[in-house]
């Protein structure tokens, strides 16, 4: 009995966010429905190419501005950033 084993995940890494955007579109245009996707930075469309609508998304991450700040200068090319601190809404 030589079964094939079934997969239960694939994960990959991507040279661009629109390299990412276009894998998730093909998976879920195939019918792949549990997906998701990691970036540290926000990608447009990447949510719905997911699947995921606005009541899914329940959840929204937190960046310290130092963290935030330091995560976009590790980027090739990335401009000086600056965040000014606020309070309230």
């Amino acid at each position: 009995m030589n079964e094939p084993m079934a997969t239960h995940g694939i994960m990959a890494e991507f040279e661009s966010p629109e390299q990412l955007l276009a894998a998730a579109q093909r998976a879920y245009g195939e019918g792949y429905r549990r997906l998701d996707a990691y970036s540290p930075l926000p990608i447009h469309g990447l949510a719905a190419a997911l699947g995921f609508t606005a009541a899914a998304v329940s959840g929204a991450v937190t960046y310290s501005p130092e963290a935030l700040q330091d995560e976009i200068q590790t980027l090739p090319g990335a401009p000086p950033v600056s965040f000014k601190m606020f309070s309230g809404y």
